[in-house]
């Protein structure tokens, strides 16, 4: 019992002591158990001024672009709120949900 108590008693003394140590970031990280549309409004961030507006093409076929069942089923697992599927320069498909967000290039 006394061997349990003092192992456990370490443990916990170098999870804090590992805690005291690490970068606000990683506690923030930890405490808020993984990432969300929201990070944002938890982490550090800084505002960047746009530039000039250049808008992106639309391809000839846009829209057209069906994501199969199988991978659809994976990206809805995270719960997008957002995707966009870009080709040469050229939108071939968006589409928008209500959740977290993803963003695949070719």
């Amino acid at each position: 019992m006394k061997k349990t108590l003092k192992a456990l008693a370490v443990i916990v003394g170098v999870f804090v002591v590992l805690f005291l140590f690490i970068p606000g970031y990683v506690k923030k990280a930890v405490w808020y158990w993984g990432p969300s549309i929201d990070d944002y409004k938890i982490f550090y961030n800084r505002v960047i001024k746009a530039g000039e507006y250049q808008p992106w093409e639309e391809a000839v076929n846009y829209n057209d672009f069906k994501i199969p069942d199988s991978i659809r089923e994976v990206i809805e697992g995270y719960k997008p709120i957002a995707g966009i599927v870009i080709q040469n320069k050229n939108i071939i498909y968006e589409e928008y949900w209500d959740d977290a967000a993803f963003l695949l290039l070719d």
